[in-house]
């Protein structure tokens, strides 16, 4: 339950895809719903099919927004690109060329982002099967589950913290490659006066 392939370990807490409920999972880690640290471990399963329906539309829109993020950032670089390609180089292109990294940062971060989160559902499974007693290499004994189960565990703090960061960073790459396309916009505009 160490390493998996790729650098990313094989357990992973059941974490949103970014920000918006990062802290409220269908298995909670920390042991409470708004996200702050507890020394106990708690299991949230949703009372009826009603809040597990909620939770999945939840997932769903959060993992729209990452994709959409993602298609947002490949259409405006092509759109940067666009606007650039017949000028000549000189110093007033340095802010879309800003906004071009950026835009390509965001992708990276929105990619990570989703290897961490799918590493997160990976891990998941492999802990309802442990916890049921129907994983081969851990069986029903009491000691090996425990003992995978917190191995798993740590994996998941590691992962869910990774897939979260990236989010964010993602986001924030977007937001500042968009500001430095303006800023180049603006600055074109005030030199063709």
């Amino acid at each position: 339950f160490g390493s998996g392939r790729g650098g990313f370990k094989t357990g992973v807490r059941f974490c949103s895809s970014y920000q918006f409920s990062s802290r409220i999972r269908l298995r909670l880690i920390s042991g409470s719903i708004d996200g702050s640290r507890a020394k106990h471990k708690t299991i949230y399963r949703p009372s009826n099919e009603n809040t597990l329906e909620i939770y999945r539309h939840l997932q769903t829109s959060q993992d729209k927004y990452t994709y959409f993020l993602l298609a947002t950032t490949i259409a405006a670089i092509g759109f940067a690109i666009t606007q650039t390609k017949d000028l000549a180089l000189n110093w007033t292109q340095v802010p879309v060329g800003i906004s071009v990294l950026s835009w390509g940062l965001s992708f990276l971060f929105g990619c990570l982002n989703r290897l961490y989160y799918t590493s997160a559902l990976y891990a998941n499974l492999h802990y309802i099967r442990i916890r049921d007693g129907e994983h081969p290499e851990v069986g029903i004994h009491p000691q090996r589950i425990q003992a995978a189960s917190e191995g798993i565990n740590i994996a998941m703090n590691y992962n869910s913290e990774k897939a979260n960061k990236y989010g964010r960073y993602q986001m924030f790459a977007f937001t500042f490659g968009s500001i430095a396309y303006i800023a180049w916009h603006i600055l074109e505009m005030y030199l063709r006066k």
